[in-house]
């Protein structure tokens, strides 16, 4: 095939400079049709094909046209002629071979140029692949919107969660597997992300899940600058947190529970630090002592235990913490209202390492103690009885 393609261009040189000859004969125009030859050699067979028709060329100027004709021998006079004729032809040659060298070359650098764009394409695309996977395998729902807030991608968990198809995500039209009640809450969350797009920002609200249950869910959402600092676009995620939510809402149930537990006992009930801080007392200490529970934190401070009681109950309180024993002691105490003024209250505690509980009956009434205000005593300080 390749001798084919060589004899085939070889065969041009021949066949046009044939013809630049017959047409130079008649015409007498022999430069202009040999120069023509030359040209259409070189041009479409290359620089063994552009040679050759230089040489037959020239051949053929001589012993056609250049005295004495029909002899291959040149008259000294004819020289100039030659000369000029055999300088053209050559030029033309090295002019077409230079300019297609450097079509070559330009060919090869396009082919190259192309080979690195089609590379760095699927390096793009094979880059892309790689992110969409990840953002795709993320636990979480995670989406992205332009700067006008319209939603343009959402990723595969995101998908999969609601149930809906990319293409009724996008834009706006998420919305439909938002909760009725919190479109409102929406609306506002993204009037104030456009306005101040400064920071994270943060709503919860209900997203309907693909079994068409309504869950909690935490959005979170974070502006892309440009150069310029203009915001392009913003990325968020969605994080369940109605398990949580749930979780919370029944330990607040259960501490109100147990709130009104320990204030409807008919007993006096406190619970404190192993430092003696007070934590939490029920209604009926109130009402018992008239104090509030931020006046009761300073207990050693007030009147609630006489003065001459308060060295035994230190010392027996600062045993108890050390050894974590349970302490049960009785002891007069100063009620503040005038209904349980001067009562009698017989205290039993419970120590443990980390806490303690604190239970006391209001006995009858007995004489009135004096409630006049003295120096706080610090049982941590006080030497064991």
């Amino acid at each position: 095939m390749r001798v084919l393609s060589r004899a085939w261009r070889y065969g041009i040189a021949i066949i046009s400079c044939g013809f630049a000859l017959a047409l130079a004969i008649p015409l007498d125009i022999p430069s202009s049709c040999f120069f023509l030859a030359v040209i259409v050699s070189a041009l479409y067979g290359g620089k063994g094909p552009g040679v050759l028709s230089v040489l037959l060329s020239s051949l053929a100027f001589d012993y056609f046209f250049l005295p004495p004709k029909y002899n291959l021998w040149i008259q000294p006079s004819s020289y100039p002629r030659f000369a000029v004729f055999l300088g053209s032809v050559l030029l033309i040659m090295v002019v077409i071979e230079a300019k297609r060298r450097a079509e070559e070359a330009r060919g090869q650098i396009d082919a190259k140029y192309r080979q690195i764009s089609a590379d760095a394409l699927a390096e793009a695309r094979k880059s892309e692949t790689r992110l969409r996977l990840i953002i795709d395998t993320i636990p979480v729902p995670a989406w992205s919107s332009r700067a006008d807030g319209a939603t343009d991608f959402v990723n595969q968990r995101w998908l999969d969660y609601t149930g809906i198809t990319a293409e009724e995500a996008l834009g706006w039209g998420w919305k439909v597997v938002s909760h009725p009640d919190d479109l409102a809450s929406n609306a506002e969350y993204w009037r104030a992300v456009l306005a101040a797009p400064d920071g994270d920002r943060e709503l919860e609200g209900r997203l309907r899940r693909f079994d068409g249950t309504y869950r909690w869910l935490l959005f979170k959402v974070c502006p892309l600058r440009d150069e310029s600092g203009k915001v392009i676009q913003f990325y968020g995620t969605c994080i369940d947190i109605d398990d949580r939510k749930k979780a919370a809402d029944a330990l607040r149930a259960s501490e109100l529970k147990f709130r009104l537990i320990v204030h409807s006992i008919p007993g006096l009930v406190a619970t404190m630090t192993p430092k003696g801080d007070l934590e939490l007392v029920n209604q009926p200490v109130q009402d018992h002592t008239g104090l509030t529970f931020d006046a009761l934190k300073d207990w050693w401070a007030t009147s609630l235990v006489p003065e001459d009681e308060l060295p035994r109950v230190a010392a027996e309180w600062k045993r108890s913490a050390e050894t974590g024993r349970e302490l049960t002691w009785s002891t007069i105490c100063a009620a503040r209202t005038e209904r349980t003024a001067g009562s009698t209250c017989a205290a039993f505690r419970c120590a443990t390492t980390w806490e303690w509980w604190s239970a006391g009956i209001a006995c009858s009434p007995t004489s009135k103690i004096a409630s006049a205000p003295r120096k706080p005593f610090d049982p941590a300080n006080s030497s064991s009885a």
